[in-house]
């Protein structure tokens, strides 16, 4: 029980930290937009564009982004920041998430269709393959890995798909390492659009509380499920 608690106490440091820097990256935000003139035409053309057709921009981001993440390119992270510039934070964060957590589980089947057609570095991926599966704490390993927003989430995607790590694990891992990763970007851009005064769509008021409660209920109620004693 003490080590669900150490988890659940870690994980919401990350939260709460992310939450911190985004408050801070805001006002810091706030002297440098005010001295730019940001306001061109592209912003505003997309600006009309999202204002007149706000799901099927939605629709259209998050094939963007799933294909992205499933090939591994870059660019997925402007798919996150847009989302978080013209869109409510919470939409943005649970929508960047569900594209993050789809884009994962196709690109492990694609690199790792590709690592087994491949024929260079075979007995180096196998060796790391058999080192792998003797380790008890991969999961972990990889939570920490996602958890950081500074890692390309692309790069581990594609390193777990050739490695053969478990599917649960790769999935898992990014549902839960995304959300905080998400909240890094995406609030000081909200913070942006508010200084610059741009609408974000599908806005309730206090949903970033209720979020914040229910993911942090989500990870605890998981942790204890994964930590729960076996009866004999």
């Amino acid at each position: 029980m003490t080590r669900i608690r150490i988890l659940f106490i870690f994980i919401t440091i990350i939260i709460i930290s992310t939450i911190s820097y985004g408050i801070f990256v805001h006002k810091k935000l706030i002297h440098r937009l005010k001295a730019m003139d940001l306001k061109n035409k592209g912003m505003k053309l997309t600006k009309e564009c999202i204002n007149n057709n706000p799901y099927w921009c939605a629709v259209l981001l998050s094939i963007f982004s799933i294909t992205l993440q499933s090939l591994a390119s870059p660019g997925s992270l402007a798919v996150v920041m847009i989302m978080g510039f013209y869109f409510n934070p919470v939409f943005a964060i649970i929508h960047s998430t569900i594209c993050a957590v789809l884009g994962s589980f196709f690109s492990y089947f694609i690199f790792q269709i590709l690592a087994k057609s491949s024929c260079f570095c075979g007995d180096s991926i196998k060796k790391y393959q058999q080192a792998i599966e003797k380790q008890k704490n991969v999961f972990w390993f990889l939570l920490i890995l996602k958890v950081n927003p500074f890692i390309p989430l692309t790069i581990i995607n594609a390193a777990v798909s050739i490695l053969a790590i478990p599917l649960k694990h790769h999935l898992v891992t990014t549902l839960l390492g995304v959300i905080p990763r998400n909240v890094f970007y995406i609030i000081p851009m909200k913070g942006a659009s508010e200084i610059l005064q741009i609408e974000g769509h599908f806005y309730k008021p206090k949903t970033i509380f209720l979020f914040t409660t229910y993911t942090l209920v989500c990870i605890y109620g998981f942790f204890k499920c994964k930590f729960k004693p076996q009866s004999v």
